[in-house]
């Protein structure tokens, strides 16, 4: 439904943009024309931003803009205190998550249909190292990371200096987990595995265990900023909030290839990530 809604809004606003100031008359700018220069070097007046004789001047000029931008996230959901039987925790004995590289660069692509309308493409990325009831050891780190897709209703407040928004989307997260050495070769803990001499050889020599995390997608929501500090250059500043939950299954892994299942159980990686990109404006 996001994507369908996209298609057909898209369309409607680039003609009905488009189609004013077309044909300005003779000697004189149209009004859309002076709205569209604003002082933003020194004081003098920048060239027209928009010229929409052609493909550029039509689809991309004050539309498109990209960059790249540093972000930091914050778990919602870090304890279950499910106690040594298992029962309660996320998985297992895995009954705590921590944030694991919060600060990340992602890269950022905006598109506006309109004046009030357009819609933001960017990547995320979420770790959470585990620790187990009663240690503080855990088996291995999850991870989840993909695209968000974000439709923005913007206000342009100063002829565009400033831009408050808000905005609803939608993201796929694939998950994965990152096994400890020691847990995947099925040692009881890390000095364990330390006295074996740390080879590449499970305990007992029978099977391996490993964590299967699987993908999920989920609803995004943001609110942000933008300030166009150059013609050719924008600010923004922003904060979001996407709901995620990975359901993980730990399993035994033999050296044949077959797999015996042990117990289910899920990550909660919904997250509030604060963040601030830097965008170059076609």
């Amino acid at each position: 439904m996001f994507f369908f809604l996209c298609a057909l809004v898209f369309p409607v606003f680039v003609r009905g943009e488009a189609s004013e100031g077309a044909s300005p008359p003779p000697g004189g700018e149209t009004s859309r024309s002076l709205q569209g220069r604003w002082r933003g070097d020194g004081g003098e007046a920048a060239p027209e931003l928009e010229d929409r004789n052609g493909f550029y001047g039509r689809y991309l000029a004050n539309r498109l803009a990209i960059g790249l931008g540093v972000s930091s996230f914050a778990l919602r959901e870090k304890q279950r205190d499910g106690g040594s039987d298992r029962h309660g925790n996320f998985i297992g004995l895995i009954n705590h998550l921590d944030e694991a590289n919060p600060v990340g660069v992602f890269p950022t692509c905006r598109y506006r249909f309109c004046r009030n309308l357009g819609m933001e493409l960017t990547m995320s990325r979420v770790e959470a190292e585990t620790t187990n009831f009663g240690s503080s050891e855990g088996d291995g780190k999850v991870v989840a990371q993909g695209p968000i897709v974000n439709l923005i209703l913007e206000c342009p407040l100063w002829d565009g200096r400033v831009t408050p928004y808000a905005g609803i989307g939608y993201t796929y997260q694939s998950g994965s987990f990152e096994e400890r050495p020691w847990w995947h070769l099925d040692y009881p803990s890390p000095e364990r595995y330390a006295a074996g001499g740390a080879t590449k050889n499970t305990l007992h020599g029978i099977h391996y265990r490993e964590m299967e995390v699987s993908d999920d997608t989920g609803p995004v929501y943001s609110l942000g900023v933008r300030t166009r500090i150059h013609r050719n250059a924008e600010l923004d500043l922003m904060v979001r909030y996407a709901d995620i939950t990975c359901d993980a299954e730990f399993v035994f892994r033999y050296p044949d290839g077959t797999r015996e299942h042990s117990r289910s159980g899920e990550f909660p990686l919904a997250n509030t990530t604060c963040g601030a990109s830097l965008r170059f404006v076609f």
